[in-house]
């Protein structure tokens, strides 16, 4: 098994495998290539098309945008990203439709191995969701193995370290619920 199948299966890898150094090489060469198409424009969403593992119409993502494979990334329709967004992509990352984020939020779907002190270098994929109609503030984290429910609101700078109940408000360092959309 490849350092990229274990990557892609979920198990531990290593990522300073040269074929996986050269793909993130490879797509960070693309991204900025995609930083100079004209914004919002049809050549810049078919260039996004080739890049993620999808997207959806009417989704918009600002540059700069950083990625490290850019196949793990799954976007769903009128989905906006905002300037200066990373989102670390060794595990998958799904946000749904209507999915807003604020400039320079960071969602990492990637953890490595903390018991190995001198092997940082091994890391796991850990997928994150973020499901339909979520807004993310700018400068917010969202840290591996994630769920953000429905119609959630995340605070501007914070960062979400456990999973987030539907329609719900949070904030903070770590993130905690401030009140329910229900209401």
């Amino acid at each position: 098994m490849t350092e990229k199948d274990k990557l892609l299966s979920g198990h531990w890898s290593d990522s300073r495998d040269v074929e996986l150094v050269n793909e993130r090489n490879r797509t960070w060469l693309l991204i900025h290539k995609y930083s100079e198409l004209p914004p919002e424009s049809k050549e810049a969403f078919e260039f996004l098309k080739g890049l993620l593992g999808a997207v959806g119409n009417g989704t918009i993502i600002r540059p700069p945008f950083y990625v490290d494979y850019g196949y793990n990334i799954f976007i769903g329709k009128d989905c906006y990203i905002n300037y200066n967004c990373t989102f670390l992509d060794n595990g998958k990352i799904h946000l749904e439709d209507n999915v807003w984020i604020g400039p320079s939020a960071n969602i990492f779907a990637v953890d490595h191995d903390i018991y190995k002190p001198k092997k940082r270098y091994i890391v796991k994929g850990v997928d994150v969701l973020i499901k339909e109609d979520v807004w993310i503030g700018g400068g917010s984290i969202i840290m591996p193995g994630i769920t953000i429910g429905k119609g959630s609101i995340i605070g501007a700078g914070s960062v979400v370290t456990k999973d987030i109940e539907e329609y719900s408000i949070v904030a903070g360092n770590p993130a905690k619920k401030i009140r329910s959309l229900k209401d």
